[in-house]
């Protein structure tokens, strides 16, 4: 009869267990971080490649002050004579202590370019960029960018060892892009004009240490006047997560972004 009762009560619990267990609510997909943090990181790394496009143009331009941007430029090297078939000149893109740039970031610190290869404007052109104790609105950003013109009009961009950071927390950030400049490309003296389409590949993680990737779907618009990406869509996938959208918008010069997880719509600000 002991035995009986035991066995009775082991059916009871584990009947109990699975019905328990079956009112359990499937984990709701809601986490943005990732999405949030790739916003931060481009928020910067997207300042780059509009700057060193400008410079690497106008490859006379080192001597001139008519950049419209709020850096000092000049020579790194000895030799300053742009002879690109045999020379490697060393440029700074110097903002100081801190200055507002043309897209109205503050930024501080220097982009350091590297010119090799051939004029900058032929395929094949080269522009390798380190960033020296560089920050765009308090946020430090590291890391070696190099850029490779493939066309008139046209580049790849690889960034390696990105990494934006404050004391609190860490974003690390590398891949590829391609990129097309759609706008301001017969005014090489006016950044303000430019407009770059972009897609890209990239392996982040984020400031809780989740990996990520980033597959492009409608190429991405960077204004240099606009301190936002005002369009575009990419799919940021987190390791152990569904693959969610990320809408930069749909044209306008604001800081609303949209992620869609599963059919469920976040929205916040780039800031």
């Amino acid at each position: 009869m002991k035995t009986l009762k035991i066995a009775a009560s082991l059916a009871l619990m584990l009947s109990m267990g699975l019905s328990l267990n079956s009112c359990k609510k499937k984990e709701v997909d809601n986490d943005t971080q990732s999405s949030v943090d790739l916003g931060t990181a481009k928020l910067g790394y997207s300042t780059i490649l509009p700057v060193i496009n400008q410079i690497g143009i106008d490859d006379e331009g080192v001597n001139k002050t008519g950049f419209d941007i709020c850096a000092n430029v000049y020579y790194t090297t000895a030799d300053t004579v742009m002879d690109w078939a045999t020379d490697v000149i060393g440029i700074a893109v110097d903002y100081g202590t801190g200055c507002v740039d043309t897209d109205g970031r503050t930024k501080s610190g220097r982009i350091l370019l590297t010119f090799t290869d051939t004029v900058w404007t032929v395929p094949g052109g080269k522009i390798t960029a380190t960033l020296e104790n560089f920050y765009v609105d308090g946020i430090r950003y590291d890391g070696t960018a190099v850029a490779t013109r493939t066309g008139l009009q046209s580049m790849s961009f690889r960034l390696d060892n990105g990494t934006c950071y404050t004391d609190s927390w860490t974003i690390l950030y590398d891949g590829e892009s391609t990129i097309t400049q759609t706008s301001g490309f017969n005014t090489p003296s006016t950044l303000s004009d430019d407009v770059f389409s972009i897609t890209e590949d990239l392996t982040c993680t984020n400031r809780d240490g989740r990996t990520f990737t980033v597959t492009t779907q409608t190429p991405i618009v960077k204004k240099v006047s606009c301190k936002w990406i005002t369009s575009g869509q990419v799919d940021v996938t987190p390791t152990g997560l569904n693959t969610r959208s990320f809408d930069f918008g749909s044209g306008t010069c604001d800081a609303t972004a949209i992620v869609d997880i599963n059919g469920n719509r976040f929205t916040f600000n780039m800031n």
